[in-house]
């Protein structure tokens, strides 16, 4: 199976779609789903799944994830980043405070390779990531391994909002997306 694809598959089943519950006194979930359109410079959110998942498998998308709404504001963002080449995945989930501050992150990295997968967990505060927990597994038998010095790409953790490339979707507090299907912004480099 494509590499692309076996990303894809991936990403698609850990992003299946939140339900929305209209019910009184019950929190509304939403989910924008979001891609790197390296073509254009730009990234992009949709409200739909299925139209999300047509452009990443069109535009090879390197990067993709989803924003995920509680309450009217963002929630968790979920990112997942792969090398050209097919050799590691890095899948981060990004955990919000009310205020819209970053407070944890969960990073795996799956590095093909090695058969290894290693779960690293952040405690994110005064704009620093701090390690909490890292466990190192086989990925084909989720076996613990010994612990050891892994290496890693070399994908920086995000630690405040505003260093995410998509920023400005996040910034919108009544993205075009929900009404349109997408909404696309400048792309900026990832600090």
């Amino acid at each position: 199976m494509n590499k692309k694809l076996l990303m894809v598959s991936t990403v698609l089943v850990s992003l299946v779609s939140v339900s929305m519950n209209y019910a009184a006194g019950q929190t509304i979930l939403k989910r924008l789903f979001l891609l790197q359109d390296s073509g254009h410079q730009q990234w992009c959110a949709y409200r739909t799944e299925s139209d999300w998942a047509a452009e990443v498998k069109s535009l090879s998308s390197p990067v993709v994830g989803s924003l995920e709404y509680a309450d009217g504001r963002v929630s968790k963002i979920s990112l997942t980043e792969e090398d050209d080449t097919g050799d590691w995945i890095v899948y981060d989930e990004y955990a919000l405070n009310k205020n819209g501050g970053i407070e944890a992150a969960r990073r795996t990295f799956n590095i093909i390779a090695d058969d290894r997968s290693i779960e690293v967990t952040y405690a994110i505060k005064d704009g620093k990531a701090r390690e909490e927990a890292k466990t190192s597994r086989r990925l084909s038998t989720k076996e613990i391994l010994p612990s050891q010095k892994d290496w890693l790409p070399g994908v920086p953790v995000v630690t405040r909002v505003q260093d995410f490339p998509f920023f400005p979707i996040l910034a919108d507090k009544h993205p075009e997306a929900w009404l349109n299907g997408r909404t696309c912004s400048s792309n900026k480099p990832l600090q």
